[in-house]
């Protein structure tokens, strides 16, 4: 009877053991129940959202898309979403965002899922980070460029540079010419951006160039407002049509708001075109496959015509041809005149390029140059001499050969052309020069071997603006 009651006693003690864990665990469960009703929200089942209240600022951080093909971007900084639907040369404004690490992310509008980048700021409140996403959507790049706000002198501007286009293969050179003289930024690779530069407000002529050669990529004639800080922006792709083409894209760097990069414009060359091949049919002139003139005959010239500055192609066809007899690419400098001249005989026909340099004669004055582009005539030597009181003057050419301009009295000049070397000669006459004009006289034709087209000595007004056939006076 005994061992019975102690057995019925153990069974009650672990019972009641039982009893008080579970009570134990129930007052445990209750208590983290109501935690969870005290802090809920902090962990929510839906989107979350920032802990930060970002407002516009001086200072902070600010997103620019100009990553070509990519249609819309967002910006998220700190799981807040602060550029939405950012279109290319899209820049968003300023954003106050704090001091510290602030975690940020670079979104495709249309798929809000997927991070393109995925980074990290430590944040000084006293700078400016402008996060630039650029290049192209099938090969995205970022980078942050850190500035801090500053004033700028009356009279004066600041800009940096910023290579953002894997379509300009290797570094650039980028000159900025202005009536203070021309400042240079050597070697600038892709993905890498200058230190801010000193420049003259007003007009400022921009050149950028393959690295270490004459190859302008493109000219842009900027104009820049006193005590403003720009940055330009080199991006797009070739085939990016008008809006995304390859170009120096501005920001308003002092400006807060957001604000669509803007383009200042395409610096022009002037082109003047002439057939000068003495038994070619008559010929079309293409500049980067566009048909500037068409059906030109022998020694007929072009009015003088704007193109954009930088690296042109230029091609010569037989008129209504498809196939082009000569193809080639050439420097063209903002604000300067050239002459593109078809040379040889048709079977070798070449394009010749020079230059016009800008003259300005007096009333009584006129400027004169002389051009060889007979295929088959020797080196010439020319004496050149004025009716009035003043010695000749002498001109020695090869063929392509280009003189210099020379200032004589308006009224007649005598020409002798002689083979250099000899006595031996092969044009002579006299020719009238009107004062206020600027003349080039071009040696054209062959001195042998046909008589269809036989060597002259015949003058194009360059000071005329409009098309003309060259003419001679003997």
């Amino acid at each position: 009877m005994l061992k019975i009651l102690l057995i019925i006693q153990k069974r009650e003690l672990k019972m009641a053991k039982r009893k008080a864990l579970l009570f134990a665990i129930f007052l445990i469960s209750l208590i983290s129940f109501n935690s969870c009703e005290d802090f809920r929200g902090r962990f929510p089942s839906g989107p979350i959202e920032s802990p930060f209240g970002f407002e516009p600022g001086q200072t902070g951080v600010r997103f620019v898309n100009v990553c070509a093909k990519s249609k819309q971007l967002d910006f998220v900084v700190a799981t807040k979403k602060l550029v939405a639907g950012a279109s290319y040369k899209f820049a968003g404004q300023i954003f106050n965002v704090g001091k510290g690490n602030r975690s940020m992310q670079i979104k495709p509008t249309e798929n809000p899922a997927q991070n393109l980048a995925d980074f990290s700021i430590e944040v000084d409140p006293s700078k400016i980070y402008t996060v630039i996403a650029y290049n192209k959507i099938t090969d995205f790049q970022y980078t942050i460029l850190e500035s801090v706000p500053k004033t700028i002198g009356v009279g004066k501007a600041e800009i940096r540079f910023f290579h953002g286009t894997k379509d300009i293969s290797g570094t650039v050179d980028i000159k900025i010419k202005n009536e203070d003289g021309t400042k240079v930024i050597q070697g600038l690779s892709f993905g890498n951006s200058s230190e801010y530069m000193e420049v003259k407000s007003g007009r400022n002529d921009i050149i950028v160039t393959t690295s270490g050669t004459n190859h302008i990529i493109l000219t842009v004639v900027a104009f820049f407002e006193s005590s403003k800080i720009y940055t330009a922006i080199l991006s797009g792709v070739s085939d990016g049509g008008e809006v995304e083409k390859v170009d120096l894209n501005f920001i308003n760097d002092g400006d807060t708001r957001a604000q669509v990069l803007f383009n200042f414009g395409a610096g022009e060359s002037t082109l003047r075109f002439l057939n000068g091949s003495p038994d070619a049919p008559n010929l079309d002139f293409l500049v980067d496959d566009v048909k500037i003139l068409t059906d030109q005959p022998f020694k007929l010239s072009s009015a003088l015509i704007k193109v954009k500055a930088g690296s042109r192609n230029i091609k010569i066809m037989e008129a209504g041809g498809v196939s082009p007899i000569f193809s080639g690419s050439f420097n063209f400098e903002l604000d300067k005149s050239y002459m593109v001249v078809a040379i040889n005989n048709f079977i070798n026909l070449t394009g010749f390029v020079f230059e016009t340099p800008q003259k300005s004669p007096g009333g009584d004055k006129a400027f004169l140059r002389i051009v060889h582009i007979s295929p088959n005539a020797p080196s010439v030597y020319i004496k050149l001499t004025s009716t009035q009181d003043r010695p000749p003057s002498y001109v020695t050419l090869s063929y392509k050969g280009v003189s210099n301009y020379l200032e004589y009295p308006a009224g007649p000049v005598d020409v002798v052309i002689y083979q250099a070397g000899t006595t031996d000669t092969l044009k002579y006459g006299r020719m009238f020069l009107d004062g206020g004009r600027i003349y080039s006289a071009y040696i054209i034709g062959f001195i042998s071997g046909t008589q269809s087209s036989p060597i002259s000595f015949d003058l194009l007004i360059d000071s005329e603006l409009g098309s003309q056939m060259l003419f001679n006076w003997f």
